[in-house]
Formats: C-alpha cells, sequence, structure tokens
C-alpha cells in the first residue's frame, strides 16, 4: 500500500496511520513543532483551533515513539515536497495547484485511502491500519496496557475489545508457548 502512494506526503501520512496507529485527525492536526526527528518521538497535543478541523479524540496529550525510516521520510517530505513559505506549521498541507500550501483536511485523507485502494485492489480504511498496528503489538508480545496507552484508549477494553484481531493461528501459536514453557518446568 504503501508503494502505491505518489508522493512522500501520502507514504508519511500512511506510515503514521500504520506505524504510529494514530486516527486521521491526529495526523491532521500535527505540527511541526510535535515532531522530534532526533529521538523518534511524536508528541500529540490537542488545540483548541485547528483551521483544517482536525482535532485529537479524547484531547489527551501523548507521546509515540516511531521508527528512524519514518523520521527520514518526514524529513524527505519536508526537503522535496513542503515549502518553508507558509503562514502555519501544520505538517500536512495540500499539494494540489491553486490548494498548494494550505492544512490538508479530513476528506483528502480518506480520498487518498480510496484512491490506493483503487491502485492496489487491496481493501482497507484508514482505520483499519490503526487496528493492524494494535494487533501487530499483542502479536508481538506487548502488554495491553502499553497498547492501549500508545492508542489513546481510555480503557483498556477499549484495546482488547475492538482493535486486537487474534486469529486461530495465532491462539495456536500462544497455546505451543503455553506447553514448551510447561514442558521446562518438569
Amino acid at each position: 500500500m504503501i508503494d502505491a502512494c505518489h508522493t512522500k506526503r501520502d507514504k508519511l501520512i500512511l506510515m503514521l496511520m500504520y506505524e504510529g496507529g494514530l486516527r486521521i485527525g491526529e495526523v491532521l492536526s500535527l505540527r511541526h513543532e510535535d515532531i522530534v526527528t532526533w529521538d523518534n518521538q511524536i508528541h500529540l497535543t490537542p488545540r483548541d483551533v485547528n483551521v483544517n478541523e482536525a482535532y485529537i479524540k479524547l484531547r489527551k496529550e501523548r507521546t509515540i515513539h516511531v521508527s528512524k525510516e519514518l523520521m527520514s521520510l518526514y524529513t524527505d517530505y519536508l526537503i522535496y515536497e513542503y515549502s518553508e513559505e507558509l503562514e502555519h506549521d501544520y505538517v500536512f498541507i495540500s499539494l494540489k495547484e491553486g490548494y498548494f500550501g494550505k492544512p490538508l483536511k479530513y476528506q483528502s485523507v480518506l480520498d487518498l485511502v480510496r484512491r490506493i485502494v483503487k491502485r492496489t485492489g487491496i481493501e482497507f480504511t484508514s482505520h483499519m491500519l490503526r487496528h493492524t498496528h494494535a494487533t501487530q503489538l499483542i502479536r508481538e508480545g506487548w502488554d495491553v496496557a502499553f497498547v492501549q496507552k500508545r492508542l489513546g484508549h481510555a480503557h483498556v477494553q477499549t484495546t482488547l475489545n475492538t482493535y486486537v484481531h487474534l486469529s486461530d493461528q495465532d491462539m495456536k501459536n500462544e497455546f505451543n508457548k503455553y506447553l514448551e514453557r510447561k514442558e521446562h518446568k518438569k
């Protein structure tokens, strides 16, 4: 899906939703001051006014850590596609002629996802990237409390009941680990 993107901006948006588990509103509310490239951190900061009407859902500040590759993509986006002569510091801007430099809106991300679905033939929604992120963290052994905090959920049950999608193979793998631990105790 990432390879189907035609711009660094679009790749960065999808990577933030997939690798960071961010919602569209969280991605679009980002300002440059929220991104700490040297420490691979992104601060999600609720703000009362966003001209693109993108907001952080629970209005609670949090920090997520991301890969060096994602930060490198952010830097490339700034170098090759972003304009320094803007009157705002929103990270994501329109690249369309006539709208260039304006803060990107929610509908633009929905349109991006629709284009990627059409190009790849892979049916997905932006929010599925967030669900996939949560499921992969759990599969990798993250405690659900850490996943809850990373996703910004108020309740751990939301994370477990709505965001974690374990397959029969996941269940089999966990049971086999249990049997191995049990065997080692003998």
